[in-house]
């Protein structure tokens, strides 16, 4: 069984440190900011909160959950990571896929693809970035 555990990635990059704010959100919660290149973000306690979960209200701050899997470096992946096989660079993604199959899966798109694999453990990949921190890396080549 795969261990369940997400990430958090602030969406531009990170100019500041994360601060409390001295101020306090709906439910009477502190706030916290960190200042990134698109402004400072705002966000509030993570938790269980009148039965139901609650995070971040907030656009700038991505959850991304991890697969399961490793890179050939040992490196952990996560759902929004950019990988590749030294022929292809593939990001990683969670939901339906291929009309019909559901889970963790490689997008490949270039000028000649549009594709979806099944992402598995025997696959030789390499974690080369992120699609909010490198999107440069998915570019179609010609």
């Amino acid at each position: 069984m795969r261990e369940i555990k997400f990430r958090q990635l602030v969406k531009g990059i990170v100019v500041g440190e994360i601060k409390k704010t001295g101020q306090k959100d709906r439910r009477g919660f502190p706030t916290q900011s960190i200042e990134t290149n698109e402004g400072n973000s705002f966000w509030h306690y993570w938790g269980f909160i009148d039965g139901g979960f609650t995070s971040p209200q907030n656009n700038k701050i991505e959850s991304q959950q991890f697969t399961g899997l490793l890179d050939k470096s040992g490196k952990e992946i996560f759902e929004g990571d950019i990988v590749s096989n030294r022929i292809h660079n593939y990001s990683v993604a969670f939901g339906t896929y291929s009309g019909y199959h559901a889970g963790f899966y490689l997008h490949l798109k270039d000028s000649k693809y549009d594709i979806d694999y099944p992402i598995c453990p025997n696959l030789d990949l390499e974690v080369i970035g992120n699609i909010y921190e490198n999107p440069e890396l998915l570019t179609p080549t010609l």
